[in-house]
């Protein structure tokens, strides 16, 4: 019974260990011809279809996304620089800068406010803050370096991506002797164009998707098809089997190197035919030659078989 026991633990460790082996002898024909395939010119040109498709695309995000990001920002700035205008000449006209109250302003700046989600803030020529929409800030001082390029009479912007908000400062202008006597600093949100950007992107995302397999597809299908010949080029190859010679000549005309390199094959062919011909006739010719002396030597050694008492003489002679 023991010995019947290891028998059976023999024969399963000797199972496991034939799996094993073939486990390993599947890994290592996988990888070789996983290898042999990426060493081919078929996934070269593959690879290379796939680097000049597939670089467009990726750039075409980023394109697309700074452009829209460009142009709404563009003409956001412009819709509320016009419409900041007509604030701007009301606030002018009613003397607001010089501590004048103004229902019809501060009501219009509430409605700025709230359709842009923003702030408006009014600076007079000291720069003390006179009107804040957010009510936090109102008879502070504020300098700052837009502030100051809009006391010299040039209207700034400034957008900033990461904390989402664009920023115009306007000069108010006196209507009689056009001279700036105040700012209008405007802060609005940019979520919109944030959440726009992120709509785009996810369309961008799956169109790129979509080309990809695109890509792909004809990038393997175009491979195959450049490299086919050169498949022909191997079969006729291989049909020269040990010196013996079954192949024809060939012609493959698609590309310049295959037609170079099969008409290379048809000489090679021609010489290797001319060789065989040539070995064949000398074979031909020295059976010949041997062929004579061999049976005269066979017929005298016959005819001194089939006689007897023989003299030495004619022994010595045949």
């Amino acid at each position: 019974f023991d010995g019947c026991v290891r028998r059976s633990k023999q024969i399963r460790a000797s199972q496991n260990t034939y799996i094993q082996n073939g486990e390993w002898v599947i890994i290592f024909a996988i990888k070789e011809k996983a290898f042999r395939y990426f060493k081919s010119l078929q996934a070269r040109i593959f690879v290379i279809f796939i680097l000049v498709g597939m670089t467009p695309i990726f750039l075409m995000e980023y394109v697309i996304l700074k452009n829209y990001v460009t142009q709404t920002v563009s003409q956001k700035r412009s819709m509320i620089q016009s419409q900041c205008q007509q604030l701007v000449d009301q606030i002018s006209q009613s003397g607001y800068v010089h501590g004048n109250e103004s229902t019809q302003v501060d009501k219009q700046m509430r409605q700025l406010a709230n359709l842009y989600n923003g702030r408006l803030i009014v600076v007079n020529s000291n720069f003390r803050i006179i009107r804040d929409t957010f009510e936090i800030d109102e008879d502070k001082v504020i300098i700052s370096e837009e502030v100051l390029e809009s006391f010299l009479g040039t209207d700034s912007s400034n957008y900033n991506a990461d904390s989402q908000f664009l920023e115009l400062t306007i000069p108010i202008r006196d209507q009689e002797t056009k001279e700036i006597e105040g700012i209008l600093i405007v802060s609005v949100s940019t979520e919109d164009v944030s959440e726009g950007r992120a709509a785009i992107s996810r369309t961008v995302w799956i169109l790129q998707l979509v080309l990809s397999v695109l890509i792909c597809s004809a990038a393997f299908y175009v491979a195959r098809i450049l490299t086919r010949p050169f498949g022909k080029i191997t079969r006729s190859l291989e049909e020269v089997r040990g010196g013996v010679i079954e192949g024809q000549e060939i012609s493959i005309p698609d590309y310049t190197e295959t037609q170079l390199l099969s008409e290379a094959y048809n000489r090679m062919l021609r010489r290797m035919k001319l060789q065989e011909d040539s070995r064949q006739e000398f074979v031909s010719n020295v059976s010949h030659e041997l062929k004579t002396p061999i049976t005269s030597m066979k017929v005298l050694a016959d005819s001194l078989l089939a006689q007897d008492n023989v003299p030495v003489e004619l022994y010595k002679e045949f």
